[in-house]
């Protein structure tokens, strides 16, 4: 008992000052940056002010809520990106308006100028793809189950650690078959 009103006055008020400085706006942004790109997010907003009534009044509830959760946890939202798991459908529903915008002019055009934007559409996804499968070719990730085993094998069994490593120390639990102390 007391975890969770511990948790909230820590990570929420403890943090609150955050709200009034540029920092913590332009980390936010930088953050969002780095999750779906500011260009996706400013066309999500325009999809907002070109959207049917009804639908934009449904996006606008999205967007505070976003906003006010971000503002509810001020220190994780510039340093945890799983904290935006609602930034994803909120700006899928957000581009529909200018994508459906998109498809309608497009349909209007001729064959060659219609040939013309699926091209750039094609081009645009193939690239990311690309970028994609070249940071996942580009590392060699096969040494990674062995070397962690053999942290794993160096911790004496029953014995109690820290670990400072990435992704919460998953790796030396899962091939190590260690748990490591964490969030004491």
């Amino acid at each position: 008992t007391g975890r969770a009103a511990e948790y909230f006055t820590y990570w929420t008020l403890g943090f609150s000052d955050l709200l009034l400085t540029s920092k913590f706006y332009v980390q936010w942004l930088a953050m969002i940056n780095s999750l779906t790109g500011l260009t996706l997010l400013a066309v999500a907003l325009l999809g907002v002010v070109v959207a049917a009534p009804r639908f934009r009044w449904i996006l606008v509830g999205l967007w505070i809520g976003y906003v006010l959760f971000g503002m509810a946890w001020p220190f994780q939202y510039t340093t945890h990106d799983y904290y935006h798991m609602a930034l994803i459908p909120t700006i899928g529903l957000s581009i529909t308006p200018v994508v459906d915008l998109f498809w309608k002019k497009l349909a209007m055009q001729g064959w060659f100028w219609r040939l013309g934007g699926i091209a750039v559409i094609l081009a645009a996804a193939s690239f990311q793809l690309f970028v994609g499968r070249s940071q996942l070719i580009s590392n060699d990730f096969s040494a990674d189950p062995r070397s962690w085993q053999k942290v794993g094998e160096a911790i004496p069994a029953g014995a109690s650690f820290v670990t400072l490593t990435t992704a919460y120390g998953l790796r030396v639990i899962y091939f190590g078959r260690k748990i490591a102390l964490r969030y004491l």
